[in-house]
């Protein structure tokens, strides 16, 4: 069982697991292009229906060119149909970036296959329930009144202080979700706990290194729009939003893949 382990432990590259989704994508680029641009453009006349554009957000200055009116009321509505747009381009995104040539008549397939898109948005769903507990858990001791018994004040703070920890387990998880994303049959819990012992650190820091190339990304596209004055603020504010979405759905593959390259990873190291 240990020398199975060490095994493991030397099998496991970071480099490997950053490379494998820019590989990805830089091999399926024209098949993201089509399918990307397309998701793009729904989620653009979400933002421009419930008035979300990113001028309107994200410059005020540029904004006061535009008709930009309050729609916060139905902000939450359109982030869960900006989820469902996700959700749905997720499951085109796997579908074209495992095959190396698609069926035939790709309409039919996913005609065929319409309980796979609600399978994928509950799986998503869940990934960002789970996701979301550190977020609560900072929430809760902010927002809690210390109490005088500090046995009681202590026991409350170990409690929602695991919430921190949900991350780190999560990530060892990561193939799981990959394999219900792949249509696959999931590996037991104890198998994927027992092929990532040794690697946690490096899959952290794949993660971590993911999130910087991310960041970049959003940093570079904020900064790029962030124009005080246009002459045609419409046309700028559509390749802005049209823009965004893009690099946001660019983003999601980028991810979608990462967790591909830890089944690949974890997984065919047994």
């Amino acid at each position: 069982m240990a020398e199975k382990q060490n095994d493991l432990i030397k099998k496991y590259s970071v480099w490997k697991s950053v490379m494998f989704p820019l590989r990805q994508l830089a091999d399926n680029f024209e098949k993201f292009l089509l399918s990307g641009c397309l998701f793009a453009l729904i989620l653009t006349m979400l933002s421009y229906l419930f008035d979300q554009t990113y001028i309107c957000v994200f410059n005020k200055a540029l904004a006061q060119y535009l008709p930009c009116y309050d729609h916060n009321s139905l902000y939450g509505i359109y982030l869960l149909l900006k989820l469902i747009v996700c959700s749905f381009f997720v499951t085109v995104w796997i579908y074209l970036s495992t095959r190396e040539t698609a069926e035939d008549d790709v309409y039919e397939y996913f005609l065929n296959h319409k309980k796979k898109f609600l399978l994928d948005f509950l799986i998503i769903v869940v990934f960002f329930v789970i996701s979301l507990i550190p977020a609560v858990s900072g929430i809760l001791l902010l927002m809690r009144e210390p109490n005088p018994v500090w046995q009681i004040e202590l026991l409350y703070f170990t409690f929602i202080g695991l919430g921190f920890v949900v991350p780190f387990v999560l990530m060892r998880f990561f193939t799981i979700f990959a394999e219900l994303l792949a249509g696959e049959k999931w590996q037991n819990f104890v198998e994927v706990w027992r092929n990532t012992s040794g690697n946690v650190f490096k899959i952290v820091v794949s993660t971590a290194l993911i999130f910087v190339i991310v960041l970049f990304l959003l940093v570079s596209i904020n900064t790029s729009f962030r124009a005080e004055s246009t002459s045609q603020p419409q046309l700028y504010n559509f390749a802005a939003e049209f823009v965004f979405n893009l690099i946001t759905l660019l983003i999601v593959a980028l991810f979608v893949s990462f967790i591909q390259g830890q089944k690949v990873l974890v997984l065919d190291n047994k």
